[in-house]
């Protein structure tokens, strides 16, 4: 297997099933149940996990990690092999130390509805050819790992080393500008922290300490209300919106929205439209 890109695949687990977990030091696996099952994990004789699996679960083997599942459930399972730099990046990037010593992730427990999309994104990845699917496979990853920093389901020190303050209001707004203008694209948090000649640690903590949020957060956050917008104006279809306001599908844009606003985009309109032809009949 080569290590340096991501490698996908899907497994149908039967009841009774069970499997040894190894990683290697250079690797790390992302377990992903497309269908719902059950399972019981351990490590070293300690029980991790026991119970139902449900898409939008996530378990994360981290580099030199071994554990043992016993599914007591049938299920689809897909398995998702990252290079361990890729995983160290990402939570760099967040700000966080990535100690010597094996990392323990706390399972995810609750259903998460983006990683129940991305999951479905990238069992229809699965059947795509190379090399469609590496180039789709990489964002796919990137999308996910971000997710992942993002609900903090891990047990990392955070990077205090730097003595960086928070962003002042000339470095935020530099950093408004340079979202806005790329709400579009896939926004790097290198090219991001670049823009204020920092490196891509020392930005994600000055950012967070101004905003409260990581850099992916506050994007997403940017990208709802540029799509809110778009809503009010009920100019374009949902899935134009979506492209428009920088999400992969229209099932992406929904269920990140859905998490954040409370409702779907459709409903948000609705109500934003009943809303505004009450304020012209009052008016």
């Amino acid at each position: 297997m080569n290590a340096a890109i991501p490698q996908l695949k899907s497994y149908q687990r039967s009841r009774g099933e069970a499997i040894d977990m190894h990683t290697s030091e250079d690797v790390c696996a992302l377990l992903m149940p497309v269908t719902e099952g059950a399972a019981q994990v351990t490590r070293k004789g300690r029980k991790l996990f026991s119970g139902a699996l449900r898409p939008g679960m996530l378990r994360l083997s981290v580099p030199e990690e071994r554990s043992q599942t016993v599914f007591v459930a049938p299920l689809q399972q897909l398995e998702l092999i990252v290079p361990g730099d890729t995983l160290r990046r990402a939570f760099s990037e967040a700000g966080y130390l990535w100690p010597a010593e094996p990392v323990r992730f706390t399972p995810l427990v609750r259903p998460h509805p983006v990683v129940a999309t991305l999951a479905a994104a990238f069992a229809a990845a699965s059947q795509l050819s190379s090399p469609q699917r590496e180039a789709y496979l990489e964002g796919l990853v990137q999308a996910l790992l971000a997710n992942l920093v993002d609900c903090q389901h891990f047990n990392l020190p955070i990077n205090d080393h730097t003595r960086l303050g928070p962003l002042d209001d000339a470095s935020f707004a530099r950093c408004v500008e340079f979202a806005d203008a790329n709400l579009e694209a896939k926004l790097n948090v290198r090219d991001w922290a670049a823009v204020l000649d920092l490196g891509t640690g020392e930005f994600a903590r000055a950012f967070r300490k101004r905003t409260g949020k990581s850099p992916y957060a506050w994007f997403v956050d940017r990208r709802i209300d540029f799509a809110k917008r778009l809503l009010a104006e009920n100019a374009l279809s949902l899935a134009d919106i979506a492209l428009r306001a920088g999400f992969c599908s229209q099932s992406h844009f929904t269920a990140s929205f859905r998490q954040r606003v409370g409702c779907s985009p459709a409903r948000w309109a609705l109500s934003f439209k009943t809303n505004a032809m009450d304020y012209e009949t009052l008016s």
